[in-house]
């Protein structure tokens, strides 16, 4: 069985987040052309993302049976 490394577990972190309606961190994005309705998400601050990190390395380890 294959070891879980960090960028699985990130993956699968962000993977969560996004599941749960949030976005892991504030990105850029262009203008929007007017009238375009804008819906805004929070975004995790550092507490925030390490529970999903949490999360999500539990998560694997219990698939991989390492839990």
């Amino acid at each position: 069985m294959p070891k879980i490394n960090e960028a699985t577990i990130l993956r699968r972190a962000k993977w969560l987040c996004k599941q749960d309606g949030k976005n892991w961190a504030s990105e850029f994005t262009p203008l929007l052309p007017p009238g375009t309705k804008i819906v805004l998400k929070a975004f995790l601050d550092e507490e925030g993302r390490r529970e999903y990190l949490a999360r999500a390395r539990e998560q694997l380890a219990r698939e991989s049976g390492d839990a």
